[in-house]
C-alpha cells in the first residue's frame, strides 16, 4: 500500500487540530538534548505516537532521543506497545522488492526479505568503488523510531566519501515498528532481529563478493544495543561491532561469542537518554560495559589511552584473545553523538579500530598549522584560511566536519561565510588522520 505525501499531510494536519487542546508542547534546542513532554491526558500510546510524528514533521527533527517519550513507551502496557509498533509499521514505505537475485553492480536498492514472522526490509548501497573484489560489509542499525531516510542523514557511516574511500558495502536494515529487540529496549519488541540481520548478510553475500573477515555490525542507541547483542550471538558472522550511545545489554554470563570480536563503544558524557553512568532501562554504565567486554574477550593487560581528539578520549584493551581490541571512546556529546562538540567522525575513528589498528592522535599528526580570519565589506562576509605544513600538492578542506573543497596546496583559501560561525580543518588528501586541529571562525 502506498500513501501519497498529500494524504499523509492531510492526516497529520487533522490529527494536529484534533489534539491541540489536549497536548502540551515543550521544545528545547535539539543541540541541548531536546525533550518532548506530554500532558497526562495524552499518555496513551496512540496519542504519543501521533504527537511525535507531528512534532517531527513540523520541526524536521528525527533524532528520537526523548527520554520522557521512551520511558512512557517502555512502561506502557503490552497492548499499547503493539499499537505503537503496528501504527509505525503501517506508515512505513512499501516500495521494497526482493534483492535475492541482484546483478553485481553499484547502486542503491530497497530490499525486502521474507522471515518466518513477516517480510522485513533493508536499504542496500553498493559504492561506485566496488569492483567485484572481496569487499567489507557494514550493517548500520538505526535508533528507536528512526526511519532509514532520517537516520542516513545523521549517521557518519552513510557518507558517500567515507564509503568510497574505505570501499565497503553499506546496509541500513529497518526495525519492525522502527525498533529493535536489544533485550532491554525498545517498545516491547520481541522480533528475532539476530536472525534477520544474519539473513541480510547471507543475501548480500549471495549477490556480492564479501570479505568475510570484515563484516561489521554498527548501530546507534537502540541499534547500538543490537550491535552488542550481535557481537555476543553472531560472532560467527561478524568480526567487529561498533555501538554508539548504548552499552552491552548482556552480562558476562549471557554474552559468550563463538570467537573474539573487535568492540568499539562511543558514548557521550552528557547523554541524558541512555546515561553514560547507567541507570535508565536498567542498563549498565559505559565503563562497566567496557570492562565486561574485557572479561568476555579475556583481555590480559590494563587499558590505555589510544586516541585523543579535543575532549574525546578513547581507551583500549589491546591484548585480548585472538588479537582483537576492546575500545571505549568517551565523547563530549549528548545522546545524538554523531553531532558532537569534538567534531569526531565516528566512522573514520571506528573504522581504524575495527580493522585492528589504532588511530593516530590529533596531537601527534598536527603537522598542519591552520589560521582562520574573518573578513567583511558592506554586506559581504568571508573566511580566509591560511596554513603551512602540508606536504602534498593538494589539500582537503572540511567545513563543519564535511568535505567542501579539494584545492591546490598554495596555503590560502577564501570561503564565503555561510552563517555566524564555521569550524574548519585542512587535511592531507584522502586522510582524515593527517589534519589540522579544528579551528573556529565566528561573526558576531
Amino acid at each position: 500500500m502506498h500513501i501519497s505525501i498529500k494524504t499523509v499531510s492531510q492526516i497529520l494536519c487533522g490529527l494536529l487540530l484534533l489534539m491541540c487542546c489536549s497536548i502540551n508542547w515543550a521544545q528545547k534546542n535539539p543541540l541541548e538534548q531536546s525533550d518532548l513532554y506530554f500532558s497526562s491526558s495524552s499518555r496513551d500510546a496512540l496519542n504519543r505516537f501521533y504527537t511525535l510524528q507531528i512534532y517531527n514533521s513540523i520541526h524536521n527533527y528525527t533524532d528520537i532521543s526523548h527520554s520522557s517519550f521512551i520511558n512512557s513507551t517502555i512502561n506502557s502496557t503490552d497492548s499499547n506497545q503493539r499499537v505503537l509498533i503496528d501504527i509505525v509499521d503501517f506508515f512505513s514505505t512499501n516500495d521494497f522488492q526482493s534483492c535475492s537475485l541482484l546483478a553485481e553492480r553499484s547502486g542503491t536498492y530497497q530490499c525486502s526479505i521474507t522471515m518466518p514472522e513477516r517480510v522485513r526490509e533493508y536499504i542496500l548501497i553498493v559504492p561506485r568503488s566496488y569492483q567485484g573484489r572481496p569487499t567489507p560489509l557494514v550493517i548500520d542499525m538505526h535508533g528507536f523510531l528512526h526511519d532509514s531516510d532520517s537516520y542516513m542523514k545523521v549517521t557518519h557511516w552513510s557518507d558517500d566519501e567515507t564509503m568510497r574511500r574505505k570501499n565497503y558495502i553499506y546496509v541500513v536494515p529497518i526495525g519492525f515498528g522502527r525498533s529493535w529487540n536489544a533485550d532491554v529496549c525498545c517498545a516491547g519488541n520481541k522480533e528475532d532481529d539476530v536472525s534477520f540481520i544474519r539473513a541480510i548478510v547471507e543475501e548480500v553475500g549471495g549477490n556480492f563478493n564479501l570479505d568475510i573477515e570484515k563484516i561489521f555490525a554498527v548501530g546507534f542507541s537502540n541499534g547500538g544495543g543490537l550491535a552488542h547483542k550481535l557481537g555476543c550471538e553472531a560472532a560467527d558472522v561478524f568480526t567487529g561491532i561498533v555501538s554508539a550511545s548504548f552499552p552491552n545489554p548482556k552480562n558476562v554470563e549471557t554474552c559468550q561469542p563463538s570467537r573474539p570480536v573487535e568492540v568499539i563503544h562511543f558514548h557521550g558524557t552528557a547523554d541524558f537518554t541512555v546515561r553514560y553512568n547507567g541507570g535508565i532501562f536498567g542498563v549498565k554504565s559505559a565503563p562497566d560495559s567496557f570492562n565486561d567486554w574485557a572479561e568476555i574477550l579475556n583481555c590480559q593487560v590494563a587499558s590505555t589511552v589510544t586516541y585523543v581528539q579535543n575532549n574525546t578520549v578513547c581507551e583500549t584493551y589491546e591484548q585480548c584473545q585472538g588479537g582483537v581490541k576492546n575500545t571505549l571512546c568517551t565523547v563530549d556529546s549528548f545522546h545524538s553523538i554523531y553531532d558532537n562538540a569534538d567534531y569526531l567522525n565516528l566512522a573514520n575513528v571506528g573504522w581504524v579500530y575495527l580493522n585492528g589498528g589504532v588511530p593516530k592522535n590529533a596531537q601527534e599528526v598536527n603537522i598542519i598549522d591552520l589560521e582562520v580570519n574573518e573578513g567583511s565589506f558592506l554586506f559581504f562576509r568571508w573566511m580566509t584560511l591560511s596554513w603551512t605544513g602540508v606536504i602534498s600538492d593538494q589539500v582537503d578542506v572540511y567545513r563543519n566536519g564535511v568535505l567542501f573543497d579539494t584545492t591546490k596546496n598554495d596555503g590560502l583559501l577564501t570561503d564565503i561565510a555561510m552563517g555566524v560561525e564555521a569550524v574548519y580543518q585542512v587535511c592531507e588528501p584522502n586522510s582524515r588522520e593527517l589534519c589540522s586541529q579544528p579551528t573556529k571562525a565566528s561573526f558576531y
